[in-house]
């Protein structure tokens, strides 16, 4: 069983969901709330509810979709001054405060993050999205055979937008 993240009410169906623009059906809205990728119900202020998407504040709504998403793209900037986007898994976040990665000590994305902290994040969940800019932290930690470090991107030096 599903739950609108508009209005709150049981989705029992496949029909019942809402469509995207494209005609895939969404499985965060019902019918009655979003379809054909645009949102088809006035809530008023009585009836909103916090704990569903829709309603959220911009950071509960950007850790809502980075917990479903699976995976993020950073952006780094490569040694010529251009955005290099790379996919990678998020292995851990606290809400939007930290999300962490791990790659390779000597990866592109670790070289570059050593020479210029700038980065960008963002990640995205069907038509829910999110974005970061700010400055990230490599930690190096040993582990056998290889050495991996951490990508961590922090609230403390970001920029943040959320579109959910």
């Amino acid at each position: 069983m599903h739950i609108c993240q508009s209005c709150g009410k049981n989705i029992n169906s496949p029909e019942q969901f809402g469509t995207h623009g494209d005609g895939h059906r969404n499985e965060d809205y019902c019918i009655h709330c979003y379809e054909n990728g645009v949102f088809t119900c006035n809530q008023n202020a009585t009836q909103l509810r916090s704990d569903l998407k829709r309603w959220m504040k911009d950071e509960d709504k950007a850790s809502w979709i980075i917990d479903r998403c699976g995976y993020v793209t950073l952006s780094t900037v490569d040694e010529h001054g251009f955005p290099r986007p790379v996919a990678m898994d998020a292995i851990s976040h606290e809400g939007i405060s930290e999300i962490c990665m791990t790659t390779y000590r000597n990866s592109a994305k670790a070289r570059h993050l050593l020479s210029n902290q700038k980065a960008g994040i963002s990640f995205v969940r069907e038509a829910d999205s999110a974005s970061f800019t700010g400055k990230a932290e490599i930690r190096f930690y040993p582990r056998p055979s290889t050495f991996q470090c951490l990508c961590l991107l922090s609230s403390r030096s970001q920029h943040f937008c959320a579109r959910a």
